[in-house]
Protein backbone atom coordinates (compact mmCIF):
# COMPACT_ATOMS: atom_id res chain seq x y z
CA UNK A 1 0.00 0.00 0.00
CA UNK A 2 1.07 3.57 -0.60
CA UNK A 3 0.74 6.07 2.23
CA UNK A 4 -2.76 7.23 1.23
CA UNK A 5 -4.08 3.65 1.09
CA UNK A 6 -2.49 3.00 4.48
CA UNK A 7 -4.25 6.01 6.00
CA UNK A 8 -7.60 5.03 4.49
CA UNK A 9 -7.07 1.60 6.04
CA UNK A 10 -6.39 3.18 9.45
CA UNK A 11 -9.59 5.26 9.34
CA UNK A 12 -11.62 2.16 8.45
CA UNK A 13 -9.95 0.30 11.31
CA UNK A 14 -10.63 3.09 13.82
CA UNK A 15 -14.27 3.35 12.78
CA UNK A 16 -14.98 -0.37 13.00
CA UNK A 17 -13.28 -0.59 16.43
CA UNK A 18 -15.45 2.27 17.74
CA UNK A 19 -18.59 0.68 16.34
CA UNK A 20 -17.80 -2.78 17.77
CA UNK A 21 -17.00 -1.35 21.21
CA UNK A 22 -20.17 0.76 21.38
CA UNK A 23 -22.56 -1.86 19.99
CA UNK A 24 -21.05 -4.59 22.20
CA UNK A 25 -21.48 -2.32 25.20
CA UNK A 26 -25.12 -1.75 24.21
CA UNK A 27 -25.79 -5.47 23.94
CA UNK A 28 -24.07 -6.24 27.26
CA UNK A 29 -26.12 -3.57 29.05
CA UNK A 30 -29.39 -4.60 27.36
CA UNK A 31 -30.22 -1.30 25.69
CA UNK A 32 -29.82 -2.26 22.04
CA UNK A 33 -32.62 -0.50 20.18
CA UNK A 34 -33.53 1.84 17.33
CA UNK A 35 -30.67 4.21 18.20
CA UNK A 36 -28.13 1.41 17.76
CA UNK A 37 -29.71 0.30 14.46
CA UNK A 38 -29.46 3.87 13.16
CA UNK A 39 -25.82 4.04 14.25
CA UNK A 40 -25.02 0.78 12.45
CA UNK A 41 -26.73 2.09 9.32
CA UNK A 42 -24.65 5.27 9.57
CA UNK A 43 -21.48 3.19 9.80
CA UNK A 44 -22.41 1.21 6.67
CA UNK A 45 -23.02 4.47 4.79
CA UNK A 46 -19.70 5.85 6.04
CA UNK A 47 -17.80 2.72 5.00
CA UNK A 48 -19.30 2.66 1.50
CA UNK A 49 -18.61 6.38 1.04
CA UNK A 50 -15.01 5.84 2.18
CA UNK A 51 -14.51 3.01 -0.32
CA UNK A 52 -15.99 5.14 -3.11
CA UNK A 53 -13.89 8.18 -2.17
CA UNK A 54 -10.72 6.10 -2.07
CA UNK A 55 -11.49 4.64 -5.50
CA UNK A 56 -12.24 8.00 -7.11
CA UNK A 57 -9.82 10.42 -5.43
CA UNK A 58 -6.93 8.10 -4.47
CA UNK A 59 -5.38 10.71 -2.16
CA UNK A 60 -5.94 10.82 1.58
CA UNK A 61 -7.10 14.42 1.46
CA UNK A 62 -8.49 17.32 3.46
CA UNK A 63 -11.93 16.59 2.03
CA UNK A 64 -11.89 13.05 3.34
CA UNK A 65 -10.65 14.18 6.77
CA UNK A 66 -13.56 16.61 6.92
CA UNK A 67 -15.92 13.76 6.11
CA UNK A 68 -14.27 11.34 8.57
CA UNK A 69 -13.72 13.63 11.57
CA UNK A 70 -16.35 16.36 11.21
CA UNK A 71 -19.12 14.38 9.55
CA UNK A 72 -18.79 10.83 10.89
CA UNK A 73 -16.96 11.09 14.23
CA UNK A 74 -18.18 14.46 15.54
CA UNK A 75 -21.61 14.56 13.92
CA UNK A 76 -22.69 10.92 13.95
CA UNK A 77 -20.61 9.04 16.53
CA UNK A 78 -20.45 11.96 18.98
CA UNK A 79 -24.20 12.54 18.93
CA UNK A 80 -24.91 8.78 19.22
CA UNK A 81 -22.61 8.57 22.22
CA UNK A 82 -24.03 11.70 23.86
CA UNK A 83 -26.51 10.07 26.23
CA UNK A 84 -24.06 7.26 27.10
CA UNK A 85 -20.95 9.38 27.69
CA UNK A 86 -19.86 9.21 31.34
CA UNK A 87 -18.36 12.71 31.13
CA UNK A 88 -21.73 14.05 29.99
CA UNK A 89 -23.68 12.12 32.62
CA UNK A 90 -21.37 13.25 35.40
CA UNK A 91 -21.50 16.83 34.16
CA UNK A 92 -25.30 16.89 34.05
CA UNK A 93 -25.41 16.14 37.75
CA UNK A 94 -23.35 19.23 38.59
CA UNK A 95 -24.54 21.52 35.78
CA UNK A 96 -26.91 23.52 37.95
CA UNK A 97 -24.27 24.35 40.53
CA UNK A 98 -21.53 25.13 37.99
CA UNK A 99 -23.64 27.33 35.72
CA UNK A 100 -22.99 25.24 32.60
CA UNK A 101 -25.72 23.83 30.38
CA UNK A 102 -26.09 20.41 28.74
CA UNK A 103 -28.24 20.30 25.63
CA UNK A 104 -31.07 17.98 24.72
CA UNK A 105 -30.33 14.83 22.76
CA UNK A 106 -30.30 15.65 19.01
CA UNK A 107 -29.10 12.32 17.60
CA UNK A 108 -31.99 12.09 15.10
CA UNK A 109 -31.08 15.49 13.64
CA UNK A 110 -27.34 14.74 13.56
CA UNK A 111 -27.98 11.32 12.02
CA UNK A 112 -30.25 12.84 9.34
CA UNK A 113 -27.64 15.47 8.48
CA UNK A 114 -24.92 12.82 8.26
CA UNK A 115 -26.95 10.59 5.93
CA UNK A 116 -27.92 13.54 3.72
CA UNK A 117 -24.34 14.81 3.46
CA UNK A 118 -23.03 11.30 2.75
CA UNK A 119 -25.54 10.65 -0.03
CA UNK A 120 -24.81 13.98 -1.71
CA UNK A 121 -21.07 13.31 -1.51
CA UNK A 122 -21.73 9.88 -3.05
CA UNK A 123 -23.57 11.51 -5.96
CA UNK A 124 -20.62 13.85 -6.50
CA UNK A 125 -18.17 10.94 -6.43
CA UNK A 126 -20.23 8.92 -8.92
CA UNK A 127 -20.17 11.87 -11.33
CA UNK A 128 -16.41 12.51 -11.35
CA UNK A 129 -13.72 10.48 -13.07
CA UNK A 130 -11.18 8.52 -11.01
CA UNK A 131 -7.90 10.32 -10.41
CA UNK A 132 -4.93 8.50 -11.93
CA UNK A 133 -1.85 9.30 -9.86
CA UNK A 134 0.40 7.39 -12.28
CA UNK A 135 -0.25 9.97 -14.97
CA UNK A 136 0.99 12.78 -12.75
CA UNK A 137 4.74 12.53 -13.22
CA UNK A 138 6.22 15.11 -10.91
CA UNK A 139 9.62 16.18 -9.72
CA UNK A 140 10.42 18.85 -7.20
CA UNK A 141 12.17 22.06 -8.06
CA UNK A 142 12.67 25.28 -6.14
CA UNK A 143 11.46 28.69 -7.34
CA UNK A 144 14.12 31.37 -7.03
CA UNK A 145 12.08 34.12 -5.40
CA UNK A 146 9.22 32.46 -3.55
CA UNK A 147 11.23 31.78 -0.38
CA UNK A 148 12.14 35.45 0.02
CA UNK A 149 8.57 36.50 -0.74
CA UNK A 150 7.14 34.20 1.91
CA UNK A 151 9.77 35.41 4.37
CA UNK A 152 8.66 39.01 3.73
CA UNK A 153 5.07 37.91 4.06
CA UNK A 154 5.89 36.35 7.43
CA UNK A 155 7.45 39.63 8.59
CA UNK A 156 4.30 41.40 7.40
CA UNK A 157 2.03 39.30 9.69
CA UNK A 158 4.49 39.11 12.61
CA UNK A 159 2.93 42.03 14.59
CA UNK A 160 -0.43 40.19 14.58
CA UNK A 161 1.35 37.03 15.71
CA UNK A 162 2.57 38.92 18.80
CA UNK A 163 -0.97 39.85 19.86
CA UNK A 164 -1.72 36.51 21.46
CA UNK A 165 -1.69 32.73 21.27
CA UNK A 166 -4.87 32.44 19.21
CA UNK A 167 -3.48 34.73 16.51
CA UNK A 168 -0.39 32.54 16.10
CA UNK A 169 -2.38 30.20 13.89
CA UNK A 170 -2.03 32.82 11.12
CA UNK A 171 1.64 31.89 10.76
CA UNK A 172 0.75 28.31 9.74
CA UNK A 173 1.22 29.15 6.06
CA UNK A 174 4.70 30.53 6.75
CA UNK A 175 5.76 27.54 8.88
CA UNK A 176 4.41 24.86 6.54
CA UNK A 177 6.06 26.49 3.53
CA UNK A 178 9.57 26.46 4.99
CA UNK A 179 9.30 22.95 6.41
CA UNK A 180 8.07 21.81 3.00
CA UNK A 181 10.94 23.64 1.32
CA UNK A 182 13.52 22.13 3.65
CA UNK A 183 12.36 18.52 3.47
CA UNK A 184 11.31 18.32 -0.17
CA UNK A 185 13.57 20.69 -2.10
CA UNK A 186 16.87 19.36 -3.32
CA UNK A 187 19.85 20.40 -1.24
CA UNK A 188 21.41 22.33 -4.10
CA UNK A 189 18.38 24.60 -4.39
CA UNK A 190 18.34 25.72 -0.77
CA UNK A 191 19.91 28.99 0.30
CA UNK A 192 20.13 31.19 3.38
CA UNK A 193 16.51 32.30 2.93
CA UNK A 194 15.20 28.77 3.45
CA UNK A 195 17.39 28.17 6.48
CA UNK A 196 16.38 31.53 7.95
CA UNK A 197 12.71 30.77 7.34
CA UNK A 198 13.11 27.32 8.89
CA UNK A 199 14.77 28.87 11.95
CA UNK A 200 11.86 31.25 12.52
CA UNK A 201 9.40 28.42 11.86
CA UNK A 202 10.97 26.34 14.63
CA UNK A 203 10.73 29.34 16.97
CA UNK A 204 7.04 29.68 16.11
CA UNK A 205 6.43 26.02 16.93
CA UNK A 206 8.37 26.18 20.18
CA UNK A 207 6.27 29.16 21.28
CA UNK A 208 3.09 27.06 21.15
CA UNK A 209 4.50 23.66 22.12
CA UNK A 210 2.48 23.58 25.35
CA UNK A 211 -0.73 24.68 23.61
CA UNK A 212 -1.87 21.42 21.98
CA UNK A 213 -4.84 22.77 20.07
CA UNK A 214 -2.62 25.39 18.38
CA UNK A 215 0.34 23.08 17.73
CA UNK A 216 -1.90 20.48 16.08
CA UNK A 217 -3.07 23.14 13.63
CA UNK A 218 0.54 23.36 12.43
CA UNK A 219 1.21 19.63 12.54
CA UNK A 220 -1.87 18.60 10.54
CA UNK A 221 -1.04 20.73 7.45
CA UNK A 222 2.58 19.54 7.58
CA UNK A 223 1.35 15.97 7.73
CA UNK A 224 -1.07 16.43 4.83
CA UNK A 225 1.55 18.12 2.64
CA UNK A 226 3.85 15.17 3.22
CA UNK A 227 1.09 12.64 2.50
CA UNK A 228 0.08 14.32 -0.76
CA UNK A 229 3.60 14.72 -2.11
CA UNK A 230 4.69 11.20 -1.10
CA UNK A 231 1.48 9.70 -2.53
CA UNK A 232 2.02 11.43 -5.88
CA UNK A 233 5.67 10.43 -6.01
CA UNK A 234 4.68 6.85 -5.15
CA UNK A 235 7.98 6.01 -3.46
CA UNK A 236 6.56 4.79 -0.14
CA UNK A 237 5.04 1.33 0.26
CA UNK A 238 3.92 -0.39 3.46
CA UNK A 239 2.10 -3.58 4.40
CA UNK A 240 -1.04 -3.68 6.54
CA UNK A 241 0.85 -5.13 9.48
CA UNK A 242 3.39 -2.31 9.36
CA UNK A 243 0.56 0.19 8.94
CA UNK A 244 -1.01 -1.02 12.19
CA UNK A 245 2.37 -0.90 13.95
CA UNK A 246 2.98 2.66 12.68
CA UNK A 247 -0.51 3.65 13.83
CA UNK A 248 0.12 2.22 17.30
CA UNK A 249 3.47 4.00 17.49
CA UNK A 250 1.85 7.27 16.42
CA UNK A 251 -0.83 6.84 19.07
CA UNK A 252 1.81 6.29 21.75
CA UNK A 253 3.71 9.39 20.60
CA UNK A 254 0.55 11.51 20.68
CA UNK A 255 -0.39 10.16 24.10
CA UNK A 256 3.08 10.81 25.49
CA UNK A 257 3.18 14.34 24.08
CA UNK A 258 -0.31 15.04 25.37
CA UNK A 259 0.54 14.07 28.93
CA UNK A 260 3.93 15.83 28.87
CA UNK A 261 2.49 19.04 27.42
CA UNK A 262 -0.33 19.02 29.97
CA UNK A 263 2.13 18.79 32.87
CA UNK A 264 4.37 21.45 31.33
CA UNK A 265 1.39 23.77 30.85
CA UNK A 266 0.38 23.28 34.48
CA UNK A 267 3.92 24.11 35.61
CA UNK A 268 4.21 27.23 33.44
CA UNK A 269 0.70 28.65 33.68
CA UNK A 270 -0.68 27.37 36.98
CA UNK A 271 2.42 27.25 39.19
CA UNK A 272 2.49 23.48 39.14
CA UNK A 273 5.38 21.46 40.48
CA UNK A 274 5.31 18.34 38.32
CA UNK A 275 8.59 16.55 37.69
CA UNK A 276 9.85 13.80 35.42
CA UNK A 277 8.99 11.28 38.14
CA UNK A 278 5.35 12.45 38.06
CA UNK A 279 5.31 12.01 34.29
CA UNK A 280 6.66 8.45 34.63
CA UNK A 281 4.09 7.62 37.35
CA UNK A 282 1.23 8.83 35.17
CA UNK A 283 2.50 6.92 32.11
CA UNK A 284 2.77 3.74 34.20
CA UNK A 285 -0.76 4.05 35.61
CA UNK A 286 -3.24 2.54 33.16
CA UNK A 287 -6.30 3.97 34.98
CA UNK A 288 -4.97 7.51 34.75
CA UNK A 289 -4.05 7.07 31.07
CA UNK A 290 -7.53 5.74 30.24
CA UNK A 291 -9.15 8.58 32.18
CA UNK A 292 -7.00 11.17 30.42
CA UNK A 293 -7.57 9.55 27.01
CA UNK A 294 -11.35 9.51 27.49
CA UNK A 295 -11.26 13.18 28.43
CA UNK A 296 -9.24 14.12 25.35
CA UNK A 297 -11.52 12.08 23.08
CA UNK A 298 -14.49 13.86 24.58
CA UNK A 299 -12.90 17.26 23.96
CA UNK A 300 -12.05 16.41 20.34
CA UNK A 301 -15.10 14.38 19.24
CA UNK A 302 -17.98 14.08 21.69
CA UNK A 303 -18.15 17.68 22.87
CA UNK A 304 -19.63 18.96 19.58
CA UNK A 305 -22.90 17.16 20.29
CA UNK A 306 -23.17 19.24 23.45
CA UNK A 307 -21.92 22.60 22.10
CA UNK A 308 -23.88 22.27 18.89
CA UNK A 309 -26.90 20.99 20.77
CA UNK A 310 -27.00 24.09 22.97
CA UNK A 311 -27.15 26.33 19.88
CA UNK A 312 -29.84 24.12 18.34
CA UNK A 313 -31.91 24.33 21.54
CA UNK A 314 -31.54 28.12 21.50
CA UNK A 315 -32.76 28.69 17.94
CA UNK A 316 -35.56 26.15 18.39
CA UNK A 317 -36.87 28.33 21.23
CA UNK A 318 -36.30 31.66 19.46
CA UNK A 319 -35.68 31.91 15.71
CA UNK A 320 -33.01 31.31 13.08
CA UNK A 321 -30.35 33.96 12.43
CA UNK A 322 -30.81 33.83 8.63
CA UNK A 323 -27.17 34.33 7.70
CA UNK A 324 -26.25 37.07 10.16
CA UNK A 325 -23.47 35.00 11.74
CA UNK A 326 -21.72 34.68 8.36
CA UNK A 327 -21.51 38.45 7.86
CA UNK A 328 -21.13 39.54 11.47
CA UNK A 329 -18.03 41.59 10.53
CA UNK A 330 -20.34 44.00 8.68
CA UNK A 331 -22.81 44.40 11.56
CA UNK A 332 -21.56 47.87 12.45
CA UNK A 333 -21.57 49.05 8.83
CA UNK A 334 -25.09 47.88 7.95
CA UNK A 335 -26.56 48.38 11.42
CA UNK A 336 -27.73 44.89 12.34
CA UNK A 337 -27.12 42.85 15.48
CA UNK A 338 -23.62 41.40 15.90
CA UNK A 339 -24.06 37.67 16.49
CA UNK A 340 -21.08 35.48 17.38
CA UNK A 341 -21.98 31.81 17.78
CA UNK A 342 -18.73 30.96 19.63
CA UNK A 343 -19.49 33.67 22.21
CA UNK A 344 -23.09 32.49 22.60
CA UNK A 345 -21.93 28.88 22.83
CA UNK A 346 -19.38 29.77 25.50
CA UNK A 347 -22.06 31.25 27.76
CA UNK A 348 -23.74 27.84 28.00
CA UNK A 349 -20.58 26.22 29.39
CA UNK A 350 -19.29 29.12 31.49
CA UNK A 351 -16.34 29.80 29.18
CA UNK A 352 -15.04 32.71 27.10
CA UNK A 353 -15.09 31.18 23.63
CA UNK A 354 -16.42 27.87 22.29
CA UNK A 355 -16.92 26.97 18.63
CA UNK A 356 -20.25 25.15 18.16
CA UNK A 357 -19.24 23.31 14.97
CA UNK A 358 -20.31 23.39 11.34
CA UNK A 359 -23.62 21.59 11.80
CA UNK A 360 -24.80 23.95 14.53
CA UNK A 361 -23.65 27.01 12.58
CA UNK A 362 -25.68 25.97 9.56
CA UNK A 363 -28.71 24.96 11.61
CA UNK A 364 -28.65 28.22 13.59
CA UNK A 365 -28.99 30.17 10.34
CA UNK A 366 -31.22 28.07 8.08
CA UNK A 367 -32.34 24.96 9.95
CA UNK A 368 -31.81 21.42 8.67
CA UNK A 369 -31.00 22.51 5.12
CA UNK A 370 -28.47 25.00 6.46
CA UNK A 371 -26.75 22.28 8.51
CA UNK A 372 -26.37 20.02 5.46
CA UNK A 373 -25.24 22.82 3.14
CA UNK A 374 -22.78 24.21 5.69
CA UNK A 375 -20.85 20.94 5.90
CA UNK A 376 -21.03 20.40 2.13
CA UNK A 377 -19.67 23.89 1.43
CA UNK A 378 -16.52 23.14 3.43
CA UNK A 379 -16.14 19.72 1.83
CA UNK A 380 -16.54 21.02 -1.73
CA UNK A 381 -14.24 24.01 -1.15
CA UNK A 382 -11.53 21.56 -0.10
CA UNK A 383 -12.22 19.37 -3.16
CA UNK A 384 -12.02 22.37 -5.50
CA UNK A 385 -8.72 23.41 -3.94
CA UNK A 386 -7.41 19.86 -4.38
CA UNK A 387 -8.33 20.00 -8.06
CA UNK A 388 -6.66 23.42 -8.31
CA UNK A 389 -3.43 22.01 -6.88
CA UNK A 390 -3.47 19.00 -9.21
CA UNK A 391 -4.05 21.31 -12.18
CA UNK A 392 -1.67 24.19 -11.28
CA UNK A 393 0.84 22.41 -9.03
CA UNK A 394 2.06 25.61 -7.40
CA UNK A 395 3.22 25.88 -3.83
CA UNK A 396 0.51 28.46 -3.22
CA UNK A 397 -2.26 26.13 -4.43
CA UNK A 398 -0.87 23.32 -2.26
CA UNK A 399 -0.54 25.33 0.92
CA UNK A 400 -3.84 27.20 0.67
CA UNK A 401 -5.41 23.76 0.19
CA UNK A 402 -3.96 22.23 3.37
CA UNK A 403 -3.57 25.27 5.65
CA UNK A 404 -7.12 26.64 5.87
CA UNK A 405 -9.09 23.71 7.26
CA UNK A 406 -7.23 22.59 10.38
CA UNK A 407 -9.46 24.59 12.72
CA UNK A 408 -12.60 23.08 11.18
CA UNK A 409 -11.19 19.55 11.36
CA UNK A 410 -9.68 19.72 14.85
CA UNK A 411 -11.52 22.46 16.71
CA UNK A 412 -15.11 22.56 15.48
CA UNK A 413 -14.45 25.72 13.49
CA UNK A 414 -16.98 27.54 11.35
CA UNK A 415 -17.06 28.94 7.82
CA UNK A 416 -15.67 32.19 9.25
CA UNK A 417 -12.56 30.38 10.54
CA UNK A 418 -11.80 29.15 7.00
CA UNK A 419 -12.24 32.64 5.55
CA UNK A 420 -10.02 34.05 8.30
CA UNK A 421 -7.16 31.66 7.53
CA UNK A 422 -7.52 32.09 3.76
CA UNK A 423 -7.16 35.85 4.16
CA UNK A 424 -3.90 35.43 6.04
CA UNK A 425 -2.65 32.90 3.51
CA UNK A 426 -3.10 35.60 0.88
CA UNK A 427 -1.48 38.23 3.10
CA UNK A 428 1.52 35.98 3.69
CA UNK A 429 1.85 35.46 -0.05
CA UNK A 430 1.05 39.06 -1.00
CA UNK A 431 4.51 39.69 -2.46
CA UNK A 432 4.29 36.63 -4.66
CA UNK A 433 0.80 36.79 -6.18
CA UNK A 434 1.86 38.69 -9.30
CA UNK A 435 4.36 36.03 -10.37
CA UNK A 436 2.61 32.96 -8.93
CA UNK A 437 2.14 31.33 -12.35
CA UNK A 438 5.87 30.88 -12.67
CA UNK A 439 6.38 29.53 -9.16
CA UNK A 440 5.70 25.83 -9.60
CA UNK A 441 7.28 23.49 -7.09
CA UNK A 442 6.69 20.66 -9.55
CA UNK A 443 7.22 20.10 -13.20
CA UNK A 444 6.16 17.19 -15.34
CA UNK A 445 8.97 14.77 -15.96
Amino acid sequence: MNISKALFFITKLISIILVIVKISNSIINNYFGVREVMFLLAYVVFYLTTVLYQYKRKLFSVGYLIYFIVCFLSTCYGSYNYIYNKTILAGQLTAKSSGSVYSNDHFLLFFSVFISVSLLIDVYLFLISPLDLKKIKLKIRSPKRSGMNVLWGGIFIFPLWLIGTNFRIISVFFVVYFFTAFFFYKKGTRNYVYYLGLFFSILFLLSVITVRYILLKFVLPLFLVSVIIISIKGDFKVSRIKTILYACFGFVVLLTYGIASELLKLNLSWNGNFSLNDFIKICSNSDLIIQWGNRQFYRIIDIWARLGGNIIDLVDKTDFFYGKTYVKAFAGIFNFEYISLPVISAKFIDANYAQPGLLAEGYANFGFVGAVVNILIVFFISELLLDLFIRKQTIFSLLIYVCCFSQVILDGGTINSIIFLMIFCFLTWIFNIVTIKNKSIYEKA
